[in-house]
């Protein structure tokens, strides 16, 4: 994904300023971080507009010097000399000069482009100094202004909902672990493993753990469910190819679709390939897939991960060829073996 940042110009009343920053400050909490270079640019944006925004120094003294002269024209000496005052302060401020010389290195320019208008502040100032009560304005721009609340308050309660929402999908996964602990555990029971041994393995303790540990079986056939008698053919019989990718090994279960009876088995050891022969069927193809091997109940331990090829796979005679399959595992451009997800009870 992408990320644009372009600055919110304009002139606006007090209010306006404010309804303008929030919803500014609002869209950049919400969509600004979804990119590498977004998650910079959100935080010195915000930054930004918690202090009163980019500096637009050359502007804001024009401004500032056509409204002195707007209330000068309609007679209100005062404010308009409180107003050059205003102007003349930020023509002199040395961020501003700093800001000035730094835009004019950029554009290769010379001279300073507020001295004349800053001449001609000066002059009406001094010229109206005896016409006007002292009066200086109001600075809008200090470090806590309603502009500075409401953003501060914006990102607080987002911050609060991002952290609520984070802390509830922590309680909710601690608790979906607690509940697949216990269901692990009441699976191994019903297995035959005795119920402390239960225990210890769902809570992954690493002494039950360890009780349990068995050698790797090897590569191939793992177990036959059905009759042998099903297992052979005077034209031979269609075969399942599984390659498992490295670091991962698989333990898979046939089932006969319908009434979901076991019929074969097979291992295969991470980076290895398996052939084995299938009956004539239709079957469910289920798989177990870890690292270290604790026997067929407890399968890879409470790590264990579960899938199923989401459709049952068809072994059959067609015409003259039999009709086998390969299930290559390891992760591949434009592959189209997609697994499903299950729990180690429909394993």
């Amino acid at each position: 994904m992408t990320s644009i940042k372009k600055p919110h110009q304009g002139v606006y009343c007090s209010k306006c300023e404010v309804k303008i920053a929030t919803q500014d400050t609002l869209t950049t909490l919400i969509i600004g971080w979804w990119s590498v270079y977004g998650f910079f640019w959100t935080i010195e944006a915000l930054i930004k507009n918690l202090v009163a925004g980019p500096d637009f120094i050359f502007q804001d003294v024009r401004l500032l010097a056509h409204q002195a002269m707007y209330f000068a024209s309609v007679g209100k000496i005062d404010l308009a000399r409180a107003i050059a005052i205003e102007a003349y302060d930020l023509s002199n401020n040395k961020h501003a000069h700093k800001k000035l010389a730094a835009a004019k290195k950029k554009v290769g320019a010379d001279g300073d482009p507020l001295s004349s208008i800053r001449q001609h502040i000066k002059a009406f100032i001094d010229d109206t100094a005896s016409q006007s009560s002292p009066l200086r304005l109001k600075n809008p721009s200090g470090p806590f202004t309603a502009r500075t609340g409401a953003q501060l308050a914006l990102i607080t309660v987002f911050a609060v909902s991002i952290g609520s929402f984070v802390y509830v999908g922590n309680l909710r996964a601690e608790e979906d672990r607690q509940q697949a602990s216990l269901r692990e555990q009441e699976r191994l029971v019903r297995e035959g493993i005795a119920r402390q041994v239960a225990a210890g393995v769902s809570a992954k303790k690493a002494e039950a753990l360890r009780e349990l540990e068995r050698a790797m079986p090897t590569t191939g056939e793992f177990r036959r469910y059905w009759p042998d008698s099903e297992f052979v053919s005077p034209g031979g019989l269609p075969h399942l190819r599984v390659t498992a990718p490295a670091g991962t090994n698989y333990y898979i279960k046939l089932s006969e679709s319908f009434t979901n009876q076991p019929v074969t088995s097979l291992f295969v050891r991470a980076g290895q390939m398996a052939d084995i022969a299938v009956p004539f069927g239709t079957f469910r193809v289920t798989m177990a897939s870890g690292t270290t091997w604790y026997g067929d109940k407890v399968r890879f331990g409470p790590d264990t991960q579960y899938s199923q090829v989401p459709d049952a796979l068809v072994f059959a005679a067609v015409g003259d060829r039999l009709q086998g399959h390969e299930l290559l595992l390891t992760l591949i451009r434009n592959g189209n073996l997609s697994l499903r997800a299950i729990s180690p009870d429909e394993f």
